[in-house]
């Protein structure tokens, strides 16, 4: 008997990559001002930037995928504000991100059980 449909197991990379972009492109059609897309864009690559500090040792092409397909559904979805000033915001404080994790300002410590 063939079952079709969705193997979480096997295809879960595909899935969060077409979450990320639909995830972009809502958050940007959600904002209403170009201040609030700069805003979002700014934080969206700080947490990008802190998290592929965290995991630079054990990263996968997935969130590398995962990760530009955001920022492409982000600069789609961008009504208000420059597309061009969205992606620059967006890669300085990805850099600022890393920068912040490689000094040790923000520092999560994984807890052992």
């Amino acid at each position: 008997m063939d079952k079709k449909g969705i193997y979480w197991y096997e295809q879960w990379g595909e899935v969060v990559i077409v979450l990320f972009l639909i995830l972009g492109i809502v958050l940007a059609v959600s904002s209403r001002s170009a201040v609030i897309t700069y805003a979002v864009s700014i934080l969206a690559g700080v947490v990008a930037g802190f998290h592929l500090y965290i995991r630079k040792s054990k990263l996968k092409l997935v969130y590398y995928i995962s990760l530009i397909l955001f920022l492409l559904g982000f600069l789609l979805g961008s009504f208000y504000g420059s597309r061009k000033i969205v992606l620059v915001l967006f890669l300085i404080s990805m850099y600022g991100g890393y920068y912040l994790g490689k000094k040790h300002i923000f520092e999560f410590k994984e807890e052992i059980h």
